[in-house]
């Protein structure tokens, strides 16, 4: 009996120890709770890390596109040059340049260079350079303006040279405002005696005068389509935006020229690799009459050098045939091969 007992006794034993050890493997440890809590971490770090990437990659299609980037920093497509020893050239042609002081409607004290041909009647160019260097820079094509028969008035944009200010793209379209201003108001020039020229960016504020001035003609020289346009042709990321991205100021040259505009000369380097000379193509044949393209066979960007013969006569050809005082109405005199692509 005793005997029975106490095996019934470490039976109910080994049961309980069994119930017991059933019960802690059932129970999770504290390894596998670990385990959820590192998983838990995980997923939660994952949502963050997804969530702020979608942040960075909203803010920063918001940030570069080119109506921000523009209107806030547009300032990084400009490279100003102070002003070195190219300011030490005094004279071309033997003619003695008028170095002027005047100012845009910010304040600041903008410095141009003004060539007098000897000829009362003679056409007035404005020149608005590109974006890089300073008037300086430039002797060369006003030497070829010069000896087409033109008096050139070249003038410095804000922070350029010896111009005070602060570089801006918008500002660049105030500072030719000013340029002009200065040919009628202080020199007393005819706007209809004033032919617009505009180099690569000096493009964007010579088409956006050319909407409000009434001049005898207009020159764009290397330039582009417009600003979205001829952006996507060089970066990729900007292609990820619509056309109604328009970037401030928009400078739509080929809008400009598809109105109604005074004579109009196209010039462009067929070994231009900045700005393709496919932009020239386009811009000549959105334009409307009067207008004429050259390409230059050996040009690039930013010089002119092995075609310089074909260039001057071109101008030559160009600023001969503009009757005076044409402004918008403007009709060019017999002979002139505007509504033309001429190449060498």
């Amino acid at each position: 009996m005793k005997n029975s007992t106490s095996v019934e006794s470490k039976i109910s034993k080994d049961k309980n120890e069994g119930k017991i050890l059933a019960r802690k493997t059932i129970v999770p440890g504290k390894g596998v709770k670990a385990i959820e809590k590192i998983n838990k971490i995980l997923k939660m770090l994952f949502r963050s890390a997804l969530i702020a990437l979608i942040l960075v990659a909203t803010c920063t299609y918001i940030f570069f596109c080119p109506p921000i980037l523009t209107a806030t920093n547009g300032s990084f497509l400009l490279f100003p040059f102070p002003a070195g020893e190219e300011f030490k050239c005094d004279s071309i042609n033997n003619i003695k340049r008028d170095d002027v002081y005047f100012q845009n409607k910010n304040g600041d004290k903008l410095n141009g260079w003004f060539f007098q041909n000897p000829a009362p009647d003679a056409p007035v160019v404005l020149f608005s350079h590109g974006n890089g260097g300073n008037i300086g820079h430039r002797v060369f094509l006003i030497k070829a303006l010069m000896d087409a028969g033109a008096s050139v008035f070249i003038y410095d944009y804000r922070q350029y040279g010896r111009s005070s200010g602060t570089k801006n793209l918008v500002g660049t379209i105030e500072d030719a405002n000013a340029a002009f201003d200065y040919l009628t108001q202080t020199r007393h020039i005819p706007e209809q005696q004033i032919v617009l020229y505009g180099e690569s960016i000096g493009g964007g504020p010579t088409c956006q005068l050319l909407a409000t001035r009434g001049v005898r003609g207009v020159i764009l020289d290397s330039t582009f389509t417009s600003l979205l346009a001829v952006g996507k042709k060089k970066v990729n990321y900007f292609k990820l935006y619509p056309d109604f991205f328009t970037p401030i100021p928009a400078f739509d040259n080929r809008a400009a020229i598809s109105a109604k505009h005074p004579p109009l000369l196209i010039i462009h380097g067929q070994k231009d690799d900045l700005i393709p000379p496919s932009e020239a193509q386009e811009n000549f044949d959105a334009a409307s009459e009067p207008k004429m393209l050259v390409l230059l066979p050996k040009s690039t960007h930013n010089s002119k050098a092995e075609d310089f013969a074909l260039y001057v006569e071109s101008l030559r050809q160009f600023l001969a045939g503009l009757e005076p005082g044409a402004g918008h109405v403007g009709s060019p005199k017999p002979g002139i091969k505007l509504g033309q692509a001429i190449t060498g």
